[in-house]
């Protein structure tokens, strides 16, 4: 499991209440509009853009990791990480 400790808003930013900042999987957050378009769009190129989307949620996910919060489900940026 890919989770750090971390400050969050949700908590006022304590440091004595640290919560769990989780790692967002690839294609985690992406609603029916964003499947639909990606869909037709490898249908009409012919899997021209499959390598575009591949790239792009790879990169996303190893390059710059998106973090939640545990509780509100919140962005989580890197200097509010706690060792």
């Amino acid at each position: 499991m890919d989770a750090v400790k971390a400050i969050c808003k949700c908590k006022q930013l304590s440091e004595t209440e640290p919560v769990l900042a989780i790692k967002e999987k690839p294609l985690e957050s992406w609603g029916f509009f964003t499947w639909i378009i990606t869909i037709i769009l490898v249908v009409v190129t012919a899997g021209g853009w499959l390598p575009f989307v591949i790239g792009w949620v790879l990169g996303s996910y190893f390059l710059a990791p998106t973090y939640r919060c545990q509780y509100c489900k919140s962005n989580i940026d890197k200097d509010q990480f706690r060792a």
